[in-house]
């Protein structure tokens, strides 16, 4: 069986268009088929809110959102941060503890991989951090890949680090405080000045080695993915057919409105029946080359077998002789 890994990238208000994307998967019955999901920025939110499996509880969040709750002012904000930003966090923690059941994480049978960038004495090689449970299993709760942190949220095991990460993965620079994460400093998991990755595919390729992954972009100005980064693995990429943005936000990175949620939620979930058939079609030719596959070796394996059946009897013949 392949494994199918999904990938949401980071890109603000825009997020919305990947709930409608995860409908569809529900819709056409791909959603059934995925193993592992990774996330950025808001794309990190929506990949906890996917592994919890609740898709009305995630279309309600965007359709009921607000600026106001995401962009929380200094003068409302009941938190203190020590690093300079122009607004703070409340609204999103509040959206976190009401419609995110944590215990969802531990349950699930996705690994769930959010990126983050760390700012104090980044790593400068790759490495996996292990999870060892009770009965002595291994398994990788955070994979560094230099300055790039991707958190496995099924294995972190704290609630409140959980949150943090899923705060630090869409702290933009300037315009939301820092979090602190086990004594480090996190920002935003796609910010390039520090070599973030908005599109997170290396752990679902490095770790959980997908065969197949599904990449939700959030704006038709990404880049696609270098897939010969990554030759093991079949890419598919979804890009918006239409532009995001609305009237007072051209490309609707700071649009938190539920008229524009709802609107991204439609093209979102019109893109994604729209590749299913082409991706469908891909899957099953692949199914069809792996049967003949199969069945000529069976065949093979056949006419080996007589082959040496023959061979015995003609052996016995000669010993009559």
């Amino acid at each position: 069986m392949k494994k199918i890994g999904l990938v949401l990238a980071g890109g603000g208000g825009r997020g919305a268009y990947q709930i409608g994307v995860w409908k569809a998967l529900r819709d056409t019955g791909l959603e059934n088929y995925i193993t592992s999901v990774s996330g950025t920025s808001v794309g990190g939110l929506n990949a906890a809110l996917f592994v919890q499996n609740d898709l009305k509880v995630a279309q309600n969040v965007w359709e009921s959102i607000s600026k106001d709750q995401i962009l929380t002012s200094k003068s409302d904000s009941n938190r203190s941060s020590k690093h300079f930003s122009c607004f703070e966090r409340d609204g999103l923690e509040k959206i976190i503890d009401d419609n995110l059941d944590m215990r969802c994480f531990d349950k699930s049978k996705y690994n769930c991989w959010i990126a983050c960038v760390r700012t104090d004495n980044p790593h400068k090689g790759i490495e996996e951090i292990p999870y060892i449970s009770p009965d002595g299993k291994k398994f990788t709760q955070k994979y560094v890949y230099k300055h790039i942190e991707y958190f496995n949220l099924k294995y972190v095991k704290d609630d409140m680090t959980k949150k943090k990460i899923i705060l630090a993965t869409s702290a933009i620079p300037f315009v939301f405080p820092n979090e602190e994460i086990e004594g480090h400093q996190y920002i935003d998991g796609g910010t390039r000045l520090m070599y973030g990755d908005n599109i997170p595919v290396r752990p679902l390729y490095d770790i959980d080695q997908c065969d197949i992954i599904l990449i939700i972009h959030l704006t038709d100005m990404d880049e696609s993915v270098n897939k010969n980064n990554f030759p093991n693995a079949r890419l598919w990429e979804i890009f918006p057919k239409k532009n995001l943005g609305s009237l007072f936000d051209v490309d609707g990175m700071y649009d938190f409105s539920s008229k524009g949620a709802k609107l991204r939620i439609c093209l979102g979930y019109n893109d994604m029946i729209n590749a299913f058939q082409n991706i469908k079609a891909s899957i099953d030719r692949e199914k069809r080359s792996e049967v003949k596959l199969k069945d000529a070796k069976q065949r093979e394996e056949q006419e080996l077998f007589i082959i040496r059946c023959g061979m015995k009897d003609i052996d016995r013949s000669t010993e009559n002789w």
